[in-house]
């Protein structure tokens, strides 16, 4: 007989709705920005930090090679790097890739959620730091953001 505290049970409903608003926050906020200037807290990273720090982004969180990047952002504090992608894949066939990449790396999923929207959101943990994906089918394929967290493990 396995059973999950009632304490476990309500800190994963809280997680899991608390990524449900952070998701749909992140994508009403990029949509938002592409028609409004940057906020003077984005604009303290100087180009030469934002470089170093997008070149901090593991490589493997892009799991399809051919996708367009159309939009990065570092955080004014470096503790939050988003690249955004256009991407031919459709969000399964990117899940997937995610699923296979982050279970290689030994990643833990920790959450896996889709909007009414139909948005699908997923997020992992690992080697001291988080990372999340929101996946949104769109006309051209699919539009993908991948926001790493460094070192958000570690706090």
């Amino acid at each position: 007989m396995n059973r999950v505290p009632m304490a476990y049970k309500i800190l994963i409903g809280i997680l899991t709705l608390a990524v449900i608003v952070l998701g749909v926050a992140f994508l009403a906020q990029m949509k938002k920005n592409q028609t409004t200037e940057k906020q003077p807290a984005q604009q303290e990273v100087s180009k030469e930090v934002k470089e170093q720090l997008l070149q901090t982004f593991p490589p493997d969180f892009v799991v399809d090679k051919e996708a367009k990047e159309i939009a990065n952002d570092v955080s004014a504090d470096g503790q939050k790097i988003t690249r955004v992608f256009q991407s031919q894949q459709t969000p399964d066939q990117l899940q997937k890739g995610y699923t296979d990449v982050m279970a290689n790396l030994k990643w833990i999923q920790t959450t896996k959620l889709t909007t009414k929207a139909g948005i699908i959101i997923v997020s992992y943990m690992g080697s001291g730091s988080s990372m999340s994906v929101t996946l949104e089918k769109n006309q051209s394929g699919t539009k993908l953001a991948v926001t790493y967290y460094p070192f958000a493990a570690l706090k």
